[in-house]
């Protein structure tokens, strides 16, 4: 086994160097997080699946354009005029 893998164990923590943690601040955002841990994980989700159909709404509602590809022409084509169709007397 490599001796990296176990160095964050010999290190102590972050979480142990924080001011906040350990005051009643930090408790109350501790338990409030772990009380409501569903709600907060669904409310903290939610914007993912929206932005994804506001995507897919802007993405299927836009015409398809077509790229030019080696049988379309790449600059437009003036327009030809009809033949001339018979007069029927």
């Amino acid at each position: 086994m490599r001796l990296y893998r176990l160095l964050p164990l010999l290190l102590p923590s972050a979480a142990h160097a924080c001011t906040v943690c350990d005051s009643q601040t930090g408790h109350a955002v501790r338990s409030g997080i772990a009380d409501h841990f569903l709600s907060t994980a669904l409310l903290v989700a939610l914007p993912i699946p929206l932005l994804a159909f506001a995507v897919l709404a802007v993405h299927y509602s836009m015409p398809d354009l077509a790229w030019p590809g080696p049988d379309m022409p790449s600059e437009p084509q003036p327009a030809q005029p009809e033949p001339a169709q018979p007069a029927i007397v």
